[in-house]
């Protein structure tokens, strides 16, 4: 059917592009074109969670930061759903893979909302434009950074409201809230486009 095809396609773009990403932002990572901000933040306060017992602590910016805890400069406890797959493989390159995924993702709830609302062949146009636009390519080349989880999280609201599955609904906004302090401005901006 047309819509196992469109999904098919959406399925293979997203593959795609999590197969070059992560390809040419782990060869930027091996040829020393990686950063102390942000990859090694994170790098660090996740291992240190992991095996040291320091809930996110790093040392990047301790004259900034005599806490050296992650939280203390930035609240996003959306980095705990990362703690199983980086304690997986405990390196950069893991985190350079899930931002490229997680930012592929966001492909998914632009997909159903596009068949939600266009309800023809159309419908594949946006996910794809998605995963080729050149925003989401510099986000994604430049180390990592929590806010990977927006796109997903807010097309997930979006959907969950046109559906009116409010329980999911819920979750996304708690999940999308938990990324940083600057995300509730996502949700802003997404309920006054709702409200207009």
């Amino acid at each position: 059917s047309c819509i196992k095809r469109d999904a098919c396609l959406v399925f293979l773009a997203m593959s795609l592009y999590i197969l070059i990403f992560s390809h040419y932002t782990i060869l930027k990572h091996y040829t020393f074109c990686s950063y102390a901000w942000d990859l090694g933040i994170f790098t660090q306060a996740l291992y240190s969670t992991i095996y040291h017992g320091k809930l996110f602590y790093y040392t990047v910016e301790n004259y900034v930061n005599p806490s050296n805890n992650f939280f203390a400069i930035h609240f996003s406890p959306i980095l705990f759903i990362l703690i199983p797959f980086y304690a997986l493989y405990p390196k950069p390159e893991t985190l350079l893979v899930l931002q490229t995924t997680i930012l592929a993702a966001g492909a998914i709830p632009l997909y159903l909302i596009s068949r939600e609302i266009l309800k023809n062949r159309i419908s594949i146009v946006p996910p794809l434009i998605y995963l080729l636009y050149p925003a989401l390519h510099g986000g994604n080349w430049f180390d990592f950074h929590p806010q990977a989880f927006i796109p997903l999280l807010v097309f997930s609201l979006f959907y969950f409201y046109l559906k009116k599955h409010f329980a999911y609904f819920f979750v996304s906004l708690f999940l999308t809230l938990s990324v940083g302090e600057y995300a509730p401005l996502a949700v802003l901006a997404l309920a006054l486009n709702i409200a207009l």
